[in-house]
């Protein structure tokens, strides 16, 4: 269709084109809610719908897989002005994911989360969304390559004056999408603007979440996602904004206002709430809500019941120097990422939910029973490694150094584990493991006159015990010269 000047797309007036197709739009639209004569059904969250012309149309932008248009649509005698959501291949937006939508903006309207003030899904699978740009504000994106109104004109000339408060809204929001389960993507959110800069500073007016796609839901996540979302809005959505749009004089400035407010800087015993910075003793969760980060060095002096009440809470970083082993003995569950800098580790029976275990001056690992759900196990400078029954959840086992690896039970589900420094790796029940990667040198006397890995290799390296695990598992090791 041809477009006019202002890259406007008209409807044709002459909808009809004969009874033939009156009587096939009025078909088509009883059957699926549109037709091609430009009318069409929005449907909003509740249910209530209304029936509109489309009468013109504005292409505006697009991304990967979407494109975004501005129409013009008739309902009774009144002109609406929506912002159109399709797909860039012309096929609709399957149903399932207008109604996922729909119940994601719902969900974001009810926290009360800025957003559209309306969103509808339209019969022909298309978004229609309020039109932002308008009232002397428009909408500006940290992420959005492609050319979008005034992206342009403000890139690196804005000197924001309330970036602070800017600040403690995302903060706000990932705190109230975490009650909820609701994980809002980092890319989903733009800026309000005055559509004229000011030399002497502006406002950013507020922050929308516009984008609902990569938005998810899950009730089993409640309380616990605040600090993945902060972590998204540090990196990919207020400090790829300031990058991008803020001017050289306050861009060093803004850049150390984020890091503070985002990341601070915690002493042992002090945690990151929504309202700051805090001694853990003092931590009321009715009070002070989700728990954003924490800092806390076990050592002698730690008691049991500080070990047992910090480790139930998520996303809290522990270093350890020297509990005492009583206390290693007893503990069964550790919430978050644990650090063990004791020189010998030894853990009789430890699960460690939703982080990992990282171990630097350790010298040998002993455990009999270890299960580690969402991170990895890392053993920076080990050479000594042996436990009974090991579990890895979503992670690898890295170990460069070691030099020696014991397991009698290992699953990794689908997790890579890297021994490069091994000279002996014995797992006697080994399953769901991705790769394992071994040097070759390490087991060079077994290779044959080609300095190849042939099946006499792994017969001859099992008979002298330097490398035993099931055969059926053999084809998953990858050997780095």
């Amino acid at each position: 269709m041809q477009k006019n000047k202002n890259n406007t797309v008209p409807i044709p007036e002459n909808r009809e084109g004969g009874l033939l197709k009156h009587l096939k739009n009025k078909i088509m639209f009883a059957l699926f809610g549109y037709d091609s004569g430009g009318r069409v059904k929005l449907r909003k969250f509740d249910g209530s719908e209304f029936t509109g012309i489309v009468l013109r149309e504005k292409y505006i932008s697009q991304g990967k897989l979407h494109q975004i248009y501005e129409v013009s649509i008739k309902k009774e005698q009144r002109e609406l002005i929506f912002v159109v959501k399709e797909r860039k291949d012309g096929n609709p937006i399957s149903k399932n994911e207008l109604n996922r939508e729909l119940e994601v903006f719902k969900l974001i309207k009810e926290i009360g989360i800025s957003t559209f003030n309306t969103f509808r899904a339209g019969a022909d699978g298309k978004f229609y969304s309020t039109l932002l740009n308008k009232d002397g504000l428009v909408a500006i994106s940290p992420n959005n390559d492609i050319p979008v109104g005034y992206q342009d004109e403000f890139k690196g000339g804005i000197k924001i004056n309330n970036l602070q408060q800017v600040v403690d809204k995302l903060i706000d929001y990932a705190v109230n999408a975490s009650k909820k389960g609701l994980i809002l993507a980092s890319d989903s959110l733009w800026f309000m603007l005055p559509s004229e800069n000011n030399a002497e500073g502006i406002d950013i007016v507020d922050i929308k979440v516009t984008d609902f796609g990569e938005c998810k839901v899950d009730e089993k996540l409640k309380g616990n996602v605040a600090k993945k979302m902060i972590e998204g809005f540090y990196r990919e959505t207020v400090s790829a904004f300031v990058d991008k749009y803020c001017n050289g004089d306050n861009l060093m400035e803004c850049k150390q206002l984020i890091k503070d407010s985002f990341r601070p800087q915690l002493a042992s015993g002090q945690i990151f709430v929504q309202k700051g910075v805090k001694q853990f003793d003092d931590y009321n969760a009715e009070n002070d809500g989700e728990i954003l980060d924490g800092l806390m060095i076990f050592d002698e002096n730690t008691t049991l019941d500080t070990i047992n009440k910090f480790s139930e809470y998520f996303w809290v970083e522990v270093y350890t120097k020297g509990f005492k082993q009583e206390y290693k003995n007893q503990m069964t569950k550790f919430y978050g990422t644990l650090e063990d800098d004791s020189e010998n580790i030894k853990y009789e029976n430890l699960e460690i939910i939703n982080g990992g275990l990282d171990t630097y001056l350790a010298k040998s690992f002993f455990a009999d029973k270890l299960k580690i759900n969402g991170g990895n196990l890392v053993l920076h400078n080990c050479t000594s490694f042996s436990v009974e029954s090991l579990v890895v959840n979503g992670g690898n086992i890295v170990a460069g150094k070691l030099r020696e690896f014991v397991a009698d039970s290992l699953r990794t589900v689908d997790g890579e584990i890297s021994l490069t420094g091994a000279t002996i790796v014995s797992i006697k029940s080994l399953s769901e493991v991705g790769r394992i990667y071994l040097r070759k040198n390490n087991f060079k006397e077994f290779l044959n006159e080609e300095s190849e890995v042939d099946d006499d290799f792994y017969k001859k390296a099992k008979k002298a015990g330097r490398l035993i695990i099931p055969e059926k598992m053999i084809e998953k090791i990858t050997w780095i010269n």
